[in-house]
């Protein structure tokens, strides 16, 4: 019985059979079109589909043959155009599209191979086309990852026609991999696929989505190194910002991408394309890497049962094709070709680290365990609930927490991963900065507040992922498992604390300003909690410097390397083990904006600001001091705005 997730050769000799009818048939006059030829053979479609568009594009070239194409003896099946683009010699064709040719060129004055992309001119060439070449162009200048192949140069000959120069990659496409048996280590294979994901994440991070991620658009070279190509259909995750922007290039439910590794969203309405349905689309080459070119589905057949795949039928698993592979391979494909996109890796660098967990033998996210959307509250409020007390030993014997080193005379307690409360002992602390503090502002009036409680802080910013299964979505524009949440107006923080309160029945708030300088300070009277020297930064804080893209005033000569909001490990935590209370997101906190007057801010909602502390990645080290305030209306929203939370006793 023929395997219905392989591709059929047989299939090859059938099309190729059709078209040459369909060219006989032209030839002797018969208006035959596209659509008829497909509707007497859905079941050879897309392939069938795809050469009838390059029969198209023959067409025109024959058309165009006395000024725009000639025939090189020296490459039978190559077109090498009479295209002038200064400084670089076109040596022949290499690869053709529904809307664009890449040629093979030599640079003159360094004598470098080089490929060359330019936009097919013509009918083809419409607006939509010239306005996605020229958003490829500003993507991939913006890009700089050594898996994504950068454009050096851009711009439109004297004949009309656009242009992208990219450094020629001498290797193999993708699919090459698939059945390789020097690769016939798991590991190797693994690794060589998380090299891709870091790319494709590296895209993500910036907030930009590939859309047509398949193994041609893969490139090996001969270092065995992979190179991410063609971001012609890629656009950025559609925010505020960005929305009208990108409904100007692709209409509302207009198909982008390729069969078959096209995402359901895709395959169906073509709408709210996040880097989620990247993950999907990398999860298809990931389970042909390990099933030797198979697909998790049939995608063979009428194009409606095709589709039909893609956006409903469940994925077969390896192990259901009686593949001798880790059962968690099976999880993690699972995971990514999961039909709900939330229930997918939010990014491409999620899905790379739990393949790099596999690899090193740990436990993998994808395994542990996912309660139903009914529990999901309850879940999440294990988070909050289960602390320091007695009951901590009834979940720790549950197998449903890990307990934790102690800090600050009591434990810590971890119960889903990278989400930790700490208990921070009353005290009292210096509010404000001293006159001779640099960077000091008005408003920072020092005097005493006195924490006559303790409370438990959480030890980063809110994340992403509980933020979602809390209030059922995810505003953040950069999106990340662990990356704080942010685009959050106060109002949202307080609905947040509001639900979760509800569900726990205890006490979940944002922090007072003075309970935030405390944790913030940490029993430190310096700029910062780790000192006055600006040098430890980087070890510390998430702020603007070179790491960012970005040019403007105020930008520091150090380096964090973080572009923009990164996950909490990445840096030091304070003498009472809280992390990121300088940098990577402001904080709000529970009080209204008003002048120091010896004592605690009001927290009674009769001002119309409302207090952030903390500093982000988009403020100089000098906003992430601790004394540092920032007044905002409550209904204000920004990439760089999240929140933490504290529990009462």
């Amino acid at each position: 019985m023929p395997d219905p997730t392989q591709v059929n050769p047989d299939s090859s000799s059938r099309v190729e059979s059709i078209i040459d009818d369909v060219i006989r048939r032209r030839v002797n006059g018969e208006r035959l079109g596209d659509a008829q030829v497909i509707s007497g053979h859905p079941e050879l479609m897309p392939d069938l589909a795809d050469w009838l568009a390059k029969l198209r594009l023959l067409g025109r070239a024959k058309q165009r043959a006395n000024d725009a194409v000639r025939i090189d003896a020296g490459f039978e099946d190559s077109f090498a155009p009479r295209l002038l683009v200064h400084g670089f010699e076109i040596q022949r064709e290499i690869n053709r599209g529904g809307q664009a040719i890449v040629y093979l060129a030599r640079q003159t004055d360094s004598d470098e191979l080089v490929a060359i992309k330019t936009l097919l001119d013509g009918t083809l060439a419409d607006d939509n086309a010239r306005a996605r070449f020229e958003r490829e162009a500003r993507i991939l200048a913006a890009l700089d990852h050594r898996g994504i192949v950068k454009v050096t140069q851009s711009g439109i000959t004297s004949d009309g026609v656009h242009f992208l120069v990219m450094p020629f990659i001498d290797g193999e496409s993708f699919d090459s991999q698939f059945t390789r048996t020097q690769m016939d280590r798991q590991a190797d294979r693994l690794r060589l696929f998380i090299a891709i994901l870091r790319a494709i994440g590296a895209a993500h991070r910036r907030g930009i989505v590939h859309r047509d991620i398949k193994p041609s658009n893969i490139r090996i070279d001969r270092d065995g190194r992979p190179h991410v190509l063609d971001f012609g259909l890629a656009q950025r995750v559609p925010t505020t910002q960005f929305a009208e922007f990108t409904q100007s290039i692709t209409a509302p439910g207009q198909f982008v991408g390729s069969f078959p590794w096209a995402s359901p969203e895709q395959a169906g309405s073509g709408d709210d394309i996040t880097p989620r349905s990247d993950v999907y689309s990398l999860g298809v080459p990931l389970f042909q890497l390990i099933t030797g070119g198979r697909f998790p589905y049939q995608v063979t057949g009428p194009l409606r049962e095709v589709l039909n795949n893609i956006v409903k039928t469940k994925p077969l698993m390896p192990s259901q094709m009686r593949l001798a592979t880790d059962p968690r391979l099976d999880a993690i494909l699972s995971k990514s070709l999961a039909k709900d996109p939330a229930a997918r890796y939010a990014d491409a660098n999620e899905l790379a680290n739990d393949l790099q967990r596999l690899i090193d033998g740990r436990d993998i996210a994808a395994m542990r365990p996912i309660a139903r959307r009914r529990r999901r509250f309850a879940i999440i409020a294990l988070i909050f609930i289960t602390l320091l007390t007695a009951s901590a030993i009834r979940w720790e014997r549950s197998a449903r927490m890990r307990a934790q080193p102690m800090v600050n005379g009591r434990p810590r307690v971890d119960l889903i991963e990278n989400c930790t409360f700490v208990w921070i002992p009353p005290g009292e602390v210096m509010m404000g900065s001293p006159a001779r503090e640099v960077g000091r502002l008005p408003d920072e009036e020092q005097h005493k507040a006195v924490i006559a409680r303790g409370f438990y802080m959480l030890m980063t910013e809110v994340p992403q992922y509980v933020y979602h299964e809390v209030m059922g979505n995810n505003p953040s524009r950069f999106p990340g498992y662990l990356n704080p949440v942010e685009q959050v107006s106060w109002h949202d923080a307080q609905e947040f604390c509001r639900r979760l309160s509800k569900t726990t029945g205890r006490t979940v708030r944002l922090p007072t300003e003075a309970e935030w300088e405390y944790g913030c300070r940490a029993g430190s009277t310096t700029a910062w909690s780790f000192g006055d020297d600006r040098a430890l930064a980087p070890r510390y804080a998430n702020f603007y410097d070179q790491s960012s893209p970005e040019t403007r005033p105020g930008r520091d000569s150090m380096n964090d390397g973080s572009a923009y909001t990164t996950q909490a490990s990445r840096f030091l935590a304070n003498s009472f083990g809280l992390v990121d209370m300088h940098g990577n997101v402001w904080e709000w906190c529970q009080d209204d904006y008003v002048s120091y007057s010896g004592g605690q801010p009001t927290t009674r909602a009769r001002r119309t600001r409302r207090v952030s502390r903390g500093g982000s990645w988009y403020d100089s080290i000098y906003s992430l001091r601790s004394a540092h305030r920032n007044p905002l209306d409550p209904s204000f929203k920004n990439d760089n705005l999240g929140f933490r939370v504290v529990m009462e006793e």
